[in-house]
């Protein structure tokens, strides 16, 4: 399968469900560089897909962004629960997860790990700081594997990607110009000040 091909069967699914505590108010409405985060991850997913989803833990206003929205299936289940609300409703044969909340991720990253894919095994960025679960790209095959871990109550995206033997790609290594501020979380609103600065 070309890259191409690859990029029409993918779905771009951004997960937008956290909770925002140490935030102190919904942070997916927060705004960096005058646009909101949830605005930078739907200008990323358009880049690397054709399809953009969006999955909440409720759903908020996002009506103006011309994509469907879906609430977790099963609630209070963290990544793990976004992962299996955005496998279930997606209609291609790949899934992009996009964190909400690393608004700086580059588009090619997501090339990269189009490349380093295989079939039925998910593949997932390495960054400086080491695996990073919600940014990777998944088989829907592996739905049935996503439900499984939930019914057990195993919700560590780690685990579970150690688990089903994800291709680990190390971004440092293979994305030149490769730059750490691509991998800030936005938990806080000091840490959003971080990222502007």
């Amino acid at each position: 399968m070309t890259q191409r091909d690859q990029k029409s069967h993918l779905t771009a699914a951004i997960i937008a469900g956290g909770k925002s505590v140490r935030f102190g108010s919904k942070k997916v409405f927060a705004s960096l560089n005058d646009r909101s985060l949830i605005e930078h991850a739907v200008n990323l997913a358009q880049k690397i897909s054709q399809k953009t989803i969006i999955i909440v833990a409720d759903k908020p206003d996002f009506t103006n962004l011309n994509h469907q929205v879906f609430v977790d299936i099963i609630p209070e289940r963290g990544p793990m629960g976004g992962l299996y609300t955005a496998l279930t409703y997606a209609e291609t044969s790949l899934i992009a997860t996009l964190p909400c909340d690393l608004p700086l991720l580059p588009p090619e990253l997501y090339l990269i790990l189009l490349q380093h894919l295989k079939e039925s095994i998910p593949a997932v960025a390495v960054s400086h700081s080491g695996l990073e679960p919600l940014v990777a790209i998944w088989p829907k095959t592996i739905l049935p594997d996503v439900e499984h871990e939930i019914q057990q109550n195993q919700f560590k995206m780690h685990l579970f990607l150690k688990k089903m033997g994800a291709v680990e790609v190390s971004i440092p290594d293979l994305l030149p110009g490769y730059e750490k501020k691509w991998f800030v979380n936005v938990n806080t609103l000091a840490d959003l000040k971080k990222i502007e600065e």
